[in-house]
């Protein structure tokens, strides 16, 4: 199956592996469970892709689905947010964090950093991975 680069990463990588559209709470749930079954520890799929008011990713421990929510904001400057979130999650555990807490922390990383982004250029420009030193 062919990605299409009009969906964030995360969800057509779960497309893709899975075979099936991903597109509602639901359907991401049911990603969350699959992968889980193939062995994936805490399979992480994001939601910004969803129509909603909020930002909603949805992680899975095998027993529960934990839903991260964030302000979905008007901006074209996304590039760059699955890459940065699940970068987020690996360094916060690599620090000790346990699994749900790192996700919690790179949630609220990649929201400010989507919401702080500084437009530039044509199409979608990256988020802000220096938000918090920055002055904007």
């Amino acid at each position: 199956m062919r990605l299409k680069r009009n969906y964030c990463r995360s969800r057509s990588e779960a497309e893709a592996l899975l075979g099936y559209s991903v597109s509602t709470l639901d359907q991401m749930k049911k990603a969350a469970s699959d992968l889980y079954a193939w062995g994936i520890k805490f399979p992480v799929i994001k939601g910004g892709h969803l129509n909603s008011k909020k930002a909603i990713d949805i992680a899975y421990d095998g027993k529960m689905f934990y839903e991260y929510q964030s302000a979905r904001f008007d901006t074209t400057a996304t590039h760059g947010t699955g890459c940065t979130f699940s970068a987020a999650i690996a360094a916060n555990l690599a620090l000790g964090m346990p699994p749900l807490e790192a996700i919690e922390k790179a949630k609220e990383y990649i929201s400010g950093a989507i919401k702080h982004a500084v437009p530039m250029g044509h199409g979608h420009g990256p988020v802000n991975h220096f938000w918090k030193k920055s002055n904007y």
